[in-house]
């Protein structure tokens, strides 16, 4: 079951911030693989981002939301590891 990809709209910013060669590749893996099988490629996070999934990427991290029910997932931060959890 393929997953649809949502990104929201401060991920463009985002993108633009860990560079070209960076952002490629996240897009890539996310298209590619994670929708594919979000549940398998993405870890749960605890604290302040509970219910929340990450996927890494290299040093980037992508913090998504799952909606296994509708079949989507919804990309809300992409970062480096060391800002993607302040803030």
């Amino acid at each position: 079951m393929v997953f649809n990809v949502l990104w929201d709209e401060g991920t463009a910013e985002e993108l633009e911030a860990i560079g070209r060669v960076n952002a490629e590749a996240v897009i890539s893996k996310v298209e590619n693989y994670l929708s594919q099988n979000p549940i398998k490629f993405g870890v749960p996070l605890r604290g302040a981002f509970e219910g929340l999934f990450r996927y890494r990427i290299g040093k980037c991290r992508v913090i998504y939301e799952l909606d296994t029910k509708a079949c989507k997932i919804t990309v809300l931060r992409v970062g480096f590891r060391k800002d993607i959890y302040n803030g």
